[in-house]
């Protein structure tokens, strides 16, 4: 099985406004601490064939943030893995989690 994951660091994002969020009297807050290797690590064990890495600096009003693309693949069709995250000429990327399909 495929495992993939986007983390974002370096920004502040409000989510005060959404359902889920850690402030609301509803819901105990926890402060969890998630380590990139230890996410690393978690996927790798579902998608053992490959493991990518991607990651964009960007600037911004308060400093700098950092997306992190994490890719791991289970190779079960063809001879040669598809390493994930795909990157193309214009620097998109692309990550994804289930049937891949081309046409050649």
């Amino acid at each position: 099985m495929c495992g993939i994951a986007l983390t974002v660091s370096g920004i502040r994002i409000n989510i005060s406004s959404l359902p889920f969020d850690s402030t609301s009297p509803n819901r105990q807050s926890e402060n969890l601490v998630i380590s990139l290797d230890d996410l690393k690590e978690a996927l790798r064990r579902r998608g053992p064939d490959s493991l990518g890495v991607k990651k964009v600096n960007f600037p911004h009003n308060d400093g700098n943030g950092e997306l992190c693309f994490i890719g791991a693949t289970l190779q079960l069709r063809g001879t040669l893995p598809l390493v994930q995250p795909l990157v193309d000429a214009s620097r998109n990327i692309l990550l994804y989690n289930g049937t891949f399909c081309y046409f050649v």
